[in-house]
């Protein structure tokens, strides 16, 4: 017998309730089902969220690596049009955080609110 995932199972019961549901939503008639319905076609999609969300941190525990501080600033900073900002990362070599990939999106969403919303004409970053 294969084996599958938890979020694989999910998925399947979520699908096969949507089905259910559609058949439904073709058969009904009356205003309360009506009502009834989309209640449960909302609880689905919030459902839906949860399993996603969920899948994704699974993975991200999996996946966890150690990143290079030095080296996700420089990365960033070159992504982002700093314009007239200069960004200075003097974060010293060989510095490594244990982080899900998302760390990534940290900090270019750091790099990138200094620069659109700061007022100095210098982003340095330090640990």
């Amino acid at each position: 017998m294969p084996h599958f995932s938890s979020q694989f199972q999910k998925r399947v019961r979520w699908n096969e309730s949507n089905g259910h549901m559609a058949l439904i939503e073709d058969k009904q008639t009356n205003a309360q089902s009506d009502e009834y319905l989309c209640k449960a076609e909302s609880a689905a999609e919030r459902i839906s969220a949860m399993i996603q969300f969920t899948k994704t941190y699974e993975d991200i525990e999996v996946n966890a690596p150690w990143h290079n501080i030095r080296v996700l600033v420089d990365k960033c900073s070159r992504e982002i049009h700093a314009g007239h900002v200069t960004v200075i990362n003097d974060v010293p070599v060989g510095i490594e955080l244990f982080s899900d990939p998302l760390i990534v999106k940290v900090f270019y969403n750091l790099i990138d609110y200094a620069v659109r919303h700061g007022r100095t004409t210098t982003l340095c970053v330090y640990i």
